[in-house]
């Protein structure tokens, strides 16, 4: 595989996804059902979506947010942008 370091492309996605935004209290066995919220229609960031539910395996507990800079940059980019209605 890639080095974790280095973003995924669409040809090496399949081994390595991880799935973000969720606040919950998961334990590893549970399972994450398919949704968004209705404050959030389309899909403007183009994240992954699935059809099935995902199996919690574990928890990340080494991540460190992002500084207010990049999250700010982060919201600039898709400001404006129309919803995808899939």
């Amino acid at each position: 595989m890639s080095n974790p370091e280095t973003p995924s492309t669409p040809a090496d996605t399949r081994s390595r996804r991880f799935y973000h935004g969720t606040r919950a209290d998961l334990k590893p066995g549970d399972l994450i059902q398919p949704g968004y919220a209705k404050k959030y229609p389309g899909n403007p960031t183009k994240s992954y979506r699935s059809r099935e539910p995902l199996r919690v395996v574990s928890e990340y507990l080494d991540w460190q947010g992002h500084f207010p800079g990049v999250i700010q940059a982060m919201k600039d980019r898709i400001a404006g942008l129309e919803p995808i209605d899939d």
